[in-house]
């Protein structure tokens, strides 16, 4: 809570302890002076200063080269995630944005083996695993050997840094501009408001 003269307090959920002095955001970087400051905080990731890297993740591109990507992280098999990779058939969402979509297998072993099967194929055509997902065909592909190693860096580093950023759910949005999204959204409006709202700041 916010005091009349502008100090930060925090109550413990039985309101027995209050907390009081300066707020550090460890992962902005910057000290927060107010509890609207620290709403707007709490709805934002800057996965770049987390060194959060789509690359070191494996993420699947797709979209106008030029832009800053929006990061979807995805279970192959939610099916509100289905619904998010239909819209990017919008040619002209990708025209204007670019979607790092990053492989969170959470919903089990048929989950984690499609992610494998992607996250395989990525290292040696990223153009084919982006259309076997957003085609629906990603089944069809071979799973890796048992002994092989291929495709598990990318997963294991996505695992770890959706427990960092605390992820329990796909899809989970990251815009430029930091703000998040949990669960199936019209895209191209999402966007649009957060691109009006990074403008008017």
């Amino acid at each position: 809570m916010e005091t009349n003269g502008g100090e930060l307090l925090f109550i413990s959920g039985n309101g027995r302890y209050v907390i009081r002095g300066q707020i550090a955001d460890l992962w902005h970087g910057a000290m927060i002076n107010s509890y609207d400051e620290l709403i707007a905080r709490a709805g934002r990731l800057d996965l770049g200063r987390m060194g959060v890297d789509g690359d070191a993740l494996g993420a699947l591109v797709v979209g106008a080269e030029s832009a800053t990507p929006t990061t979807v992280f995805i279970d192959p098999r939610c099916p509100h995630c289905v619904q998010l990779l239909e819209q990017l058939d919008d040619e002209s969402l990708l025209e204007r944005h670019q979607f790092a979509l990053v492989l969170l297998p959470i919903l089990g072993r048929e989950s984690q083996q499609d992610a494998l099967r992607l996250s395989c194929l990525a290292e040696s055509d990223p153009g084919a695993a982006v259309q076997a997902l957003l085609d629906g065909s990603v089944a069809d592909l071979p799973l890796p050997n048992a002994a092989s190693t291929c495709g598990q860096e990318p997963l294991q580093r996505a695992l770890v840094a959706a427990q960092m950023l605390g992820i329990s759910g796909t899809p989970f949005l990251v815009a430029p501009d930091g703000r998040t999204h949990t669960g199936a959204t019209d895209l191209a409006a999402w966007l649009a408001a957060t691109d009006h709202a990074a403008r008017t700041q």
